[in-house]
């Protein structure tokens, strides 16, 4: 693994843990504005506009699958928590950013002789083959 897979790969990672702890929270909201649209069809609806089984079923799915999304929010929140007290998606993608600078600094260099001039034409050839052949700078 090279650092800029590494960075890419932090990056990544905190973005998914925002991503699922924001994910959780939109969830639970659905999930609460169902159970009113539910509890109201209770309230106003009689058994000739709807089944009240079926709206049973629907509300008991409604509550499990919102005890699920805040479970999991709980469990995020704490990954969520670190991620922005610590600030980690900018410093990650600052990281990112900065290895991608140094990654271009670093083929753009190319050795300059000191004593040898009669060298220089090779080494100048040899970085040439050298981005030709891999289609990067050594």
């Amino acid at each position: 693994m090279t650092p800029k897979d590494a960075a890419s790969q932090l990056h990544e990672l905190v973005k998914h843990i925002k991503a699922q702890f924001d994910n959780t929270v939109t969830c639970v909201g659905f999930c609460d504005g169902e159970a009113t649209d539910l509890s109201h069809a209770f309230e106003f609806l009689g058994p000739e506009e709807v089944e009240p089984e079926e709206l049973m079923r629907q509300y008991q799915a409604n509550r499990r699958t919102r005890r699920r999304a805040k479970e999991a929010n709980e469990q995020w929140r704490v990954l969520h928590e670190i991620v922005v007290r610590l600030g980690l998606l900018h410093e990650f993608s600052q990281g990112k950013r900065e290895i991608r600078s140094v990654i271009k600094t670093q083929a753009a260099r190319h050795y300059t002789v000191r004593s040898r001039e009669d060298l220089q034409n090779h080494f100048d050839r040899a970085k040439l083959r050298h981005t030709v052949n891999t289609g990067t700078d050594a």
